[in-house]
């Protein structure tokens, strides 16, 4: 471990608070010995993989990683096995997982600032963290032990690495709080928001009915072909619109045709490059499965994987999950709005939200019999 004094100026060099050679003149050194202090304290951040540590398991638990890094995990029960899944993804990706969780709760401006500000009040108006906290109340004693299990490795492995967190909260100046089963499911309720949300795409098929003339109508909101062959992009599709060769889809080759005669699946999770953060890679051998896939960081299940027998994938299909609704709000008396023949008062509740940098943000969500008002995102 580096000493307090050359840690601190290592950190506010990372920072970009000064530049390298001021450091070198605080510390009395040469640009490189800067250089090698930066590498040490970098190194001094990686998780223990070797040897043996005490956690949250009723038996002994084994993780082997492979030449890739990847955890592969061996318990005697659910929960021992979901423990040390937890304690893994902490030593590998713990401010992802604080990151992942800001996000979704609405609480990222609090570590980033203003920018983030926007997003915060939209999870916040949506309501991800009560539908979260209402799952988890309802949740069966089976689902409960696997995420109290993972919650109780992620914690551990926070704990470990007390000493030595993530760079990024030596950067950002805060801590991780406990981790707990809300954050698993809020994430995964985030998840489904992210894929399936889309209030924009409502809101333009209102206006192209409105605004569009009635023959255009159907013709513009043809935007996928009802079909199971893929298009090649230069070809037009034969019923609805212009395929580019975009879009979510699965598919698999049979082993006649593959070069090792073995299927091959191939499946498209719809997530961007700039989302490879929310998938972590490992295996779970317990009594009664042993399987390899993609977690959902944060999450218990396995996305996209296969057991020795089976793989499966999964792509997106927008599902209407949600509705707009148009309110009627009393000229008179704004804070009313019409509910069949009556006027009921909007539900209101204020929150809080801080912000670095800047003045605390408060937010008002006004709801209604049939959920938040949404005016703000729309």
């Amino acid at each position: 471990m580096l000493k307090p004094e050359r840690r601190e100026v290592v950190i506010r060099l990372l920072q970009e608070a000064i530049d390298i050679d001021d450091a070198a003149r605080e510390l009395g050194v040469t640009r490189k010995a800067i250089q090698d202090l930066k590498r040490r304290y970098l190194r001094s951040k990686l998780p223990k993989i070797n040897g043996a540590v005490a956690a949250p398991v009723d038996e002994p638990v084994s993780i082997r990683r492979d030449s890739w890094g990847v955890a592969h995990i061996e318990a005697a029960s659910l929960a021992d096995g979901y423990a040390a899944l937890g304690y893994a993804m902490a030593q590998d990706r713990l401010w992802q997982l604080d990151h992942m969780r800001r996000l979704a709760h609405g609480r990222l401006a609090e570590v980033l600032g203003a920018r983030y500000l926007r997003q915060d009040r939209l999870h916040r108006t949506i309501g991800l963290t009560a539908s979260a906290r209402a799952a988890v109340a309802a949740m069966s004693t089976e689902v409960g032990m696997v995420l109290s299990g993972m919650a109780r490795g992620i914690n551990a492995g926070m704990a470990a690495a007390r000493d030595r967190l993530p760079l990024e909260f030596d950067l950002l100046e805060y801590e991780p709080e406990a981790w707990t089963p809300i954050d698993s499911v809020v994430i995964w309720k985030w998840r489904w928001w992210m894929l399936t949300g889309r209030l924009d795409v409502l809101a333009q098929r209102e206006a192209i009915k409105r605004y569009l003339p009635a023959e255009l109508v159907d013709v513009f909101l043809a935007v996928e072909a009802g079909q199971e062959i893929i298009v090649p992009a230069e070809e037009a599709a034969t019923v609805g619109g212009f395929d580019t060769g975009e879009g979510s889809n699965n598919w698999v080759v049979g082993g006649s045709l593959s070069a090792k005669g073995r299927p091959i699946l191939a499946t498209d999770p719809h997530n961007g490059v700039e989302l490879s953060r929310q998938w972590y890679q490992a295996q779970l051998t317990l009594p009664g499965m042993d399987a390899i896939g993609a977690f959902f960081l944060g999450t218990p299940g396995i996305y996209l994987g296969h057991t020795r027998r089976t793989a499966w994938g999964v792509t997106n299909h927008t599902a209407s999950a949600r509705d707009l609704y148009v309110e009627t709000v009393s000229a008179e008396q704004p804070d009313l709005y019409r509910e069949g023949g009556d006027w009921q008062v909007f539900e209101v509740e204020a929150q809080n939200i801080p912000v670095r940098g800047a003045a605390d943000d408060v937010l008002e969500i006004r709801r209604t019999v049939r959920g938040p008002v949404m005016n703000e995102f729309v």
